[in-house]
């Protein structure tokens, strides 16, 4: 087994500390990508994140150094003939290497490598499948050119690292949201003790709908920091660390 050094388990540590402190799908993918870019250097990459019928949410999905044509390309056609379809099983997150997929003779031959990959001078790619209960939530798949060479050893033991908190993530953020069947109101005389304001009512509405800070910031023009800082109190009053919490009281009050 690969061993990592002190640094590398440090800077997976706090990666790991950032993204479950986070709450929103894009922003989450977003972020990984950059984080993740630290320790394993790519090229170009992106996190398609899908819905719950298993189609593509280019919403919540990102991108790194890809054109918005090849985006839509991946996501109209590619995608359907990605090789990486030759893997997915419906039991459980995994990890991937493209060249362990084909064989190289006929990886340069396919579809996806002919219309896609050698165009933007990419040869090699690794990435993670996250499944949960039998759905594919999403792919990461990075990417280098061929004077980066191939994706050694020590990248796929990081992928396997990340991998089950990156899905279990996007699992509870999913399974919290939908708990609350689509409530668009909230009944705060129940949370009348915890002395709300007017505005932190307003913006815990918004959470629940699945608003990030910066939704909020632009709805009600204001700051981010002021939001952050509205989100902050309401934590402390109610006695909660993250929206993930917050979703679920709400969740439990139906």
């Amino acid at each position: 087994m690969v061993t990592l050094k002190e640094m590398e388990w440090n800077r997976i540590n706090e990666l790991l500390l950032e993204i479950y402190s986070m709450d929103n799908e894009h922003e989450i993918a977003d972020r990984f990508l950059k984080i993740i870019r630290g320790l394993i250097p790519y090229s170009q990459g992106f996190i398609l994140m899908s819905s719950e019928e298993n189609e593509i949410n280019a919403e919540n999905s990102s991108f790194i150094n890809i054109s918005e044509k090849m985006k839509n390309l991946y996501i109209d056609h590619f995608y359907k003939v990605d090789y990486i379809n030759y893997i997915i099983n419906d039991s459980s997150t995994l990890v991937f290497k493209d060249t362990e997929i084909l064989e190289n003779s006929l990886r340069v031959k396919s579809e996806l490598y002919l219309g896609f990959l050698k165009p933007q001078n990419i040869e090699y790619g690794c990435g993670i499948i996250f499944i949960k209960e039998g759905n594919v939530l999403g792919v990461l798949n990075l990417f280098r050119s061929a004077d980066l060479g191939d994706f050694s050893d020590r990248d796929i033991r990081i992928l396997h690292l990340v991998k089950d908190h990156m899905t279990n993530i996007i699992h509870s953020l999913r399974k919290s949201s939908k708990s609350l069947g689509g409530r668009l109101s909230i009944n705060f005389d129940e949370l009348e003790s915890y002395k709300l304001s007017k505005r932190e009512k307003e913006i815990i509405q918004m959470m629940i709908q699945g608003l990030s800070n910066q939704d909020i910031s632009d709805k009600y023009m204001i700051s981010i920091s002021t939001v952050k800082k509205h989100v902050y109190n309401i934590f402390t009053k109610i006695g909660i660390n993250s929206r993930m919490q917050l979703l679920k009281i709400f969740g439990e009050q139906r």
